[in-house]
C-alpha cells in the first residue's frame, strides 16, 4: 500500500522540512509520486503513519515488518494536520 510513497524516521530536520514537529510515534510521509498505490490511498507528504493493524510504528522499519506479514488487510492510522484517522486497504 506504500508503494510510492517515501517514509521516513523522524527527525528535526525532517519536522522542519515537512513542516510536522513534535511527533512522538509514528513515521513521516516525505513524498508522494503521482499516479502511485500511495497517490491512491490518499497518502500525502506530511502525513504521520502512526499505527498499521493496530501495531504501532516508530520506526521504518516497524512499517517494513508490518507489511512484510502478508496481512489481509491494513488497517493504516494515520495523523494529519492535527486529525486521525484510518484507512483499510486490501
Amino acid at each position: 500500500p506504500f508503494t510510492g510513497a517515501t517514509i521516513v524516521n523522524y527527525s528535526p530536520a525532517v519536522g522542519e522540512e515537512t513542516g510536522v514537529e513534535d511527533v512522538r510515534e509514528g513515521v513521516i510521509v516525505s513524498d508522494v509520486a503521482e499516479n502511485s498505490p500511495a497517490a491512491s490511498l490518499n497518502l500525502q507528504r506530511s502525513d504521520v503513519v502512526v499505527a498499521i493493524n493496530d501495531e504501532r510504528m516508530l520506526r521504518t522499519a516497524d512499517v517494513q515488518a508490518a507489511l512484510a506479514k502478508r496481512a489481509r488487510f491494513w488497517r493504516i492510522t494515520i495523523q494529519r494536520g492535527g486529525q486521525t484517522f484510518q484507512t483499510i486497504v486490501n
